[in-house]
């Protein structure tokens, strides 16, 4: 499945994108889109993993 290219990736591989807003939030909206998948496949776990990739993100490149 495309989504476990991400399900595999370890926290903080997305880190280096968050130097290019546009990267970012691209990145982000990806992300979201593999997390409602995961739900709707009833892959809970997965999109839980996904939900806090996305908040650790979003936290990382609005904040800092």
């Amino acid at each position: 499945k495309k989504g476990r290219k991400v399900a595999e990736s370890a926290p903080g591989t997305y880190t280096a994108e968050l130097h290019d807003p546009a990267k970012a939030v691209r990145t982000l909206a990806a992300l979201e889109e593999k997390m409602y998948a995961a739900a709707r496949n009833l892959e809970f776990e997965e999109a839980a993993r996904l939900r806090d990739e996305i908040a650790r993100l979003r936290a990382a490149a609005f904040i800092s």
